[in-house]
């Protein structure tokens, strides 16, 4: 075996659409065609498809061509962890996630992490009003643009204010520019959730429509579920030109609309107050329902059906019996038939609470704002948690949030939001886990949108609205804390910033003999400078597909420091020595890993030992890449 049969690990993020390739590939293999998808043989195997001139039903818009490229680009990006108290709460226990970055190149990094493993998706995107949007289109750039503008500089190239006024809003390609900012972020979204995943967009009137286009493109048409109006004002504008604007929209998709089913909403006091016990009945609280209904099976036959008191029962012209003649009889040996405090009104059936405890309530598509809140409750909210400011003109309520989890996950489900705004979803999750006693993980996006200078914000010192959302959430967690003393909910937090990877790119442009030496010269170590052993480690976590919330442990290995990451049972041991040691070597073995990790330039004596371990390690089990 030679040095060049070591497995080098691959840093670069999930190809999304090479992916799609090999599954069309072994469902048609004869379609691909050198890599490439044959129109004609594709034609051939699943019949008629649209010819490039044909008239069909599409949406399109300019820059549909350039949100796919933008999908089809890698990227070498990685997470960096902030571990400081000053960043982070509870590092090292915590299950919940802060990444503050750019959310496409963010969603490209945890498709082999999170790929298939996201239950419950909430975002409230920009709702592409001029002052609100701050993605540029220098951002399909890749890390490198997100990285100039993250250091918030002035207009030497960056923007400085969400307020910046926006050129290509003025050139008419408003939706053009937001269409394409927010397809390739939620096809990449689509494929972190489960199979029995859901999705929640919050929206306003000019964009649903679109939103909705690309939607049923993403997630299929056939998955949507409904188009929620929640009731976002309580007040009028009088003022208003034509209508006063009282909704905004939340669209919900199901990744698989027959495999994801809400959860049902509890029963309110009001509902319960319409059960009562006139006849001290031993099963308790009921309600009277009627015997007949609207619809039924056809028959010529006239039904009837004796009581056991002698009363004789037929549904009303133009109705059907609700149940039949072998129910009713059960019901009225059960005493499950009521006949007024008389016994002289058309018996109806009694249906008790008690049976209908644990089954809950059908979402209703209208969410009126006394039930879940509105806007001005969600501002008084962050006024509360930041002592008299709420820095955000339109933040979601907890309480619509609590519905929205309540419906969509589960206790031990992980949610995102990738465009998290004023931290309301991560404070709802643990508002929620402190009420119902869940386990909820939450992981939040936001990007690093530098605050107006003019701003009450900025002048309290948050330069970038991501230190308002993690000063928020820590906020809430800890005002959750103190009101749950007794109770173990999670409300810390782990930190991680977009940054370059730690690990020199190699180059594929041509060279000359010259350029191509002094290139393998520099590339012999390939770590950048600067770069912490900590920080590649979680690199490497990310490229195996491993969690974030795995366990690690730094370990002494030999003389050497290595790190022990468990991760749902996967035992993985990292080496980032600028030297490693047969010694070490020799350890690790008797430490059986399934993974084990180090630097290829760490084999400082030369490739003898690396040969020689690349043996041992294959004899042990020990699947062994170098980085």
């Amino acid at each position: 075996m030679t040095q060049q049969q070591v497995k080098k690990l691959d840093i670069d993020s999930k190809d999304i659409m090479g992916e799609n390739l090999e599954k069309l590939k072994k469902m048609f293999p004869s379609v691909i065609k050198e890599g490439k998808v044959d129109v004609e043989a594709l034609r051939n195997v699943i019949g008629d498809i649209s010819e490039p001139n044909q008239e069909y039903y599409n949406f399109t818009w300019a820059g549909k061509s350039e949100a796919f490229k933008i999908i089809k680009e890698k990227t070498t990006a990685t997470l960096k962890p902030m571990k400081s108290d000053d960043e982070s709460v509870d590092f090292e226990n915590t299950q919940n996630i802060f990444i503050e970055g750019d959310n496409l190149e963010v969603l490209k990094i945890l498709q082999k992490t999170y790929h298939n493993s996201i239950k419950m998706i909430y975002i409230d995107p920009p709702y592409n009003k001029d002052k609100d949007f701050v993605y540029p289109d220098k951002w399909s750039e890749g890390l490198s643009s997100y990285l100039e503008y993250s250091k918030l500089v002035d207009e030497e190239g960056n923007i400085t204010s969400s307020s910046a006024e926006d050129k290509s809003v003025k050139a008419g390609r408003k939706h053009s520019r937001w269409l394409t900012m927010m397809y390739p972020r939620l096809f990449l979204a689509r494929n972190l959730l489960k199979d029995d995943g859901v999705i929640f967009i919050s929206i306003d009137d000019d964009e649903v429509k679109n939103l909705r286009m690309i939607c049923d493109e993403i997630f299929g048409e056939e998955n949507f579920i409904n188009n929620v109006i929640w009731e976002k004002k309580y007040t009028v504008a009088n003022d208003a030109k034509w209508f006063s604007d009282n909704h905004d929209h939340i669209l919900v998709y199901a990744k698989n609309k027959d495999i994801w089913k809400p959860n049902l909403l509890d029963r309110t006091d009001e509902m319960n107050a319409r059960y009562s016990n006139p006849d001290n009945h031993i099963k308790g609280l009921w309600k009277a329902t009627p015997l007949h209904a609207k619809s039924g099976s056809n028959s010529n036959e006239v039904f009837t059906y004796t009581f056991k008191n002698g009363v004789v029962w037929t549904p009303p012209s133009g109705t059907y019996p609700r149940y039949s003649r072998e129910t009713l009889k059960k019901y009225d040996e059960n005493d499950e038939i009521w006949f007024g405090k008389d016994n002289q009104s058309i018996p109806s059936r009694k249906t008790f609470l008690v049976d209908l405890k644990n089954k809950g309530v059908v979402p209703k598509t209208i969410w009126k704002y006394d039930e879940v809140g509105h806007n001005h409750e969600a501002r008084e909210e962050l006024k509360n948690i930041f002592l008299g400011e709420a820095y955000f003109d339109t933040p979601k309520p907890v309480k619509l949030l609590k519905r929205i989890l309540h419906l969509g996950s589960d206790k031990n489900d992980t949610i995102l939001d990738f465009f998290a705004g004023s931290g309301t979803t991560a404070h709802a999750v643990m508002a929620l886990n402190a009420q119902d006693g869940g386990n909820r993980k939450c992981i939040s996006v936001q990007l690093p949108e530098p605050t107006d200078k003019k701003s009450e914000a900025y002048k309290a010192g948050y330069k970038k609205i991501s230190e308002i959302t993690k000063e928020r959430i820590a906020r809430a967690g800890q005002r959750i804390k103190e009101e749950n003393p007794d109770s173990n909910v999670d409300t810390g937090f782990k930190v991680f910033t977009l940054s370059e990877s730690n690990f020199k790119q190699w180059d594929d442009t041509p060279k000359s003999k010259e350029e191509l030496q002094l290139a393998f010269e520099e590339y012999k170590d390939n770590v950048k400078e600067g770069s912490n052993q900590l920080d590649m480690l979680y690199e490497v976590i990310l490229a195996k597909g491993l969690s974030l919330n795995s366990k690690v442990q730094e370990i002494d290995v030999g003389s050497k420091k290595m790190f022990k990451v468990d991760s749902n049972g996967v035992e993985l041991l990292a080496c980032f020595e600028d030297e490693i040691t047969q010694g070490a070597l020799d350890e690790v073995i008797s430490l059986r890993p399934i993974y084990f990790i180090c630097l290829d330039s760490s084999f400082k004596s030369g490739s003898a030992l690396k040969t020689n371990f690349v043996l041992r390690f294959r004899d042990a089990d020990i699947l062994f890449e170098t980085v």
